[in-house]
């Protein structure tokens, strides 16, 4: 289908029958790499099928070896693999939007251990990205009881998200003011809370200055006039 020739059509053809030049060359190189090593190797390269699309091809090339073991050509495989590349960028980039917001993302399961934190989170409570793969919510929200924990996951279950402000502590023992926006959901017969997080310290200290200040007009003995 890629190369857009029958079975009959493409048999006894060469690569420089079948592909760009380009493409041609590589495939001629690979052939005389694994026959002069003797070995197996594997590849992946993007080519333009019949209609000019481009498709991701993965091929192994194996030795072939006649009765008194030496090598007398080579046996490709090729297998197309678009719809994988497509999928692994795809999740490189939804990876990297993730890595690069400025809010928290952690994925939890239902006994609390974490099973994903992004960048952010990582760096903002001073853990790197293996030690969060071994604490659990109750390392970071100290606060937070095991009981507590389960109240907001059956609630979770039944209303699906929530949303609610708690403290997170640091590697280093600081307390971080947050927001947490859950969200239950399944994937591979395993539940998640994936919450989203946001740091709210700035926004706290906005609401106390406005509060203080609004404090201080409505009980000045001179009057104010806005």
């Amino acid at each position: 289908k890629i190369a857009g020739r029958s079975a009959e059509l493409i048999s006894g053809c060469g690569d420089f029958d079948l592909w760009d030049k380009k493409i041609a060359q590589q495939l001629y190189d690979e052939d005389a790499v694994v026959i002069k090593n003797r070995k197996r190797i594997s590849t992946e390269k993007m080519v333009l099928d019949n209609t000019g699309r481009q498709v991701w091809m993965e091929t192994i090339i194996s030795p072939v070896y006649n009765d008194i073991n030496e090598v007398v050509g080579t046996a490709g495989i090729s297998k197309n693999i678009t719809q994988r590349k497509i999928t692994d960028n795809q999740l490189k980039v939804v990876q990297y939007s993730m890595d690069h917001v400025n809010e928290f993302i952690f994925w939890v399961q239902k006994n609390g251990n974490i099973f994903y934190s992004n960048k952010t989170a990582c760096e903002v409570l001073g853990f790197d990205m293996n030690e969060m793969t071994f604490i659990s919510i109750f390392d970071i929200e100290r606060d937070l009881s095991k009981d507590q924990w389960d109240n907001i996951w059956n609630k979770l279950v039944m209303e699906k998200k929530q949303i609610y402000e708690t403290y997170y502590y640091t590697k280093t023992g600081g307390k971080i003011n947050v927001e947490v926006n859950p969200t239950y959901l399944e994937a591979n017969g395993v539940e998640y809370n994936c919450m989203f997080v946001r740091d709210i310290r700035e926004r706290k200290k906005t609401e106390e200055d406005l509060r203080i200040a609004q404090f201080s007009v409505d009980n000045t003995v001179v009057g104010v006039v806005w």
